[in-house]
C-alpha cells in the first residue's frame, strides 16, 4: 500500500509537468453546392437509331434523280423490306446505341438536309445546264460557203 500513495504521486508529476497532448484535427471543410471538382458527366447514350421507310424511299428518290437514273427510286413496298432489315441490323449491334447524343443529332441532321434539298439542287442545276448549252451550228453549210 506503500506503493500507492508514490505511484499516485509520479503519475500526478508527469501530468503537471507534461499534459497529454491532444491532437485535435479541424472539421472537415462544409462543401459548396453543386458537383464536385473534376467530377465529369458521362453522355448519356440514346438509344439506337431506326430508319423509316419513308426516308428511305426519298433517299433513293434524291439518288435517281442526281444519277439521271429512275430505276434506283424504289417503291413503298421496297422501302419497307429495307426498314426493317436496316432496323435488323441496327438491332443486332448494341455499340450502335453509343453513340453520343451530339454525333446522332449530327446525322440527322445532315441527311434531312440532304433529303430535303439535293431534289431541289438538282433542278437548279439541271435547268442552269439547259440554258447553258450552245447551239450546234450546221458544219456542212458554213463550209459551202
Amino acid at each position: 500500500m506503500s506503493d500507492t500513495p508514490k505511484l499516485e504521486a509520479t503519475v500526478k508529476k508527469a501530468v503537471d509537468e507534461k499534459p497529454e497532448e491532444v491532437q485535435v484535427t479541424p472539421p472537415p471543410p462544409k462543401r459548396k453546392p453543386g458537383r464536385p471538382i473534376g467530377y465529369k458527366a458521362k453522355p448519356k447514350a440514346t438509344k439506337a437509331p431506326s430508319v423509316k421507310a419513308a426516308n428511305i424511299r426519298a433517299a433513293h428518290v434524291v439518288v435517281a434523280m442526281a444519277t439521271g437514273c429512275p430505276e434506283l427510286a424504289i417503291d413503298d413496298s421496297e422501302a419497307a423490306l429495307l426498314e426493317t432489315a436496316i432496323n435488323d441490323f441496327i438491332a443486332a449491334y448494341p455499340e450502335l446505341a453509343e453513340i453520343s447524343p451530339k454525333v446522332a443529332a449530327t446525322f440527322t441532321l445532315l441527311t434531312t438536309a440532304v433529303i430535303v434539298y439535293a431534289p431541289r439542287l438538282l433542278k437548279i442545276s439541271a435547268r442552269a445546264s439547259k440554258r447553258a448549252k450552245p447551239k450546234l451550228v450546221n458544219n456542212d453549210a458554213t463550209a459551202a460557203h
